[in-house]
């Protein structure tokens, strides 16, 4: 029998909820604006506030009047192989 691991699990997303496609644009484009985000989730803040506590480092900059991009960087257990 072996002992349960103390590394804990990313959570895992339904495939179309609102954070599984999120997530899935940023790692494919490696940055998007808000506005594609705000096609298929309104509270696009929230969900990326949620991300952001599961351990995915996102930075946001202010382009102009109500545009933000916002950059996946990694996820922070990719990052150095440990959980932080």
């Amino acid at each position: 029998m072996t002992a349960p691991s103390s590394l804990a699990k990313k959570p895992r997303h339904q495939p179309q909820s609102t954070h599984a496609r999120t997530v899935k644009l940023l790692q494919k484009q490696r940055s998007a604006t808000n506005r594609p985000l705000n096609t298929f989730s309104f509270r696009y803040g929230a969900r990326i506030h949620d991300l952001r506590g599961e351990g995915h480092v996102i930075k946001t900059v202010r382009e102009h009047d109500g545009l933000f991009r916002l950059y996946y960087v990694v996820h922070r257990d990719e990052a150095d192989g440990t959980n932080l």
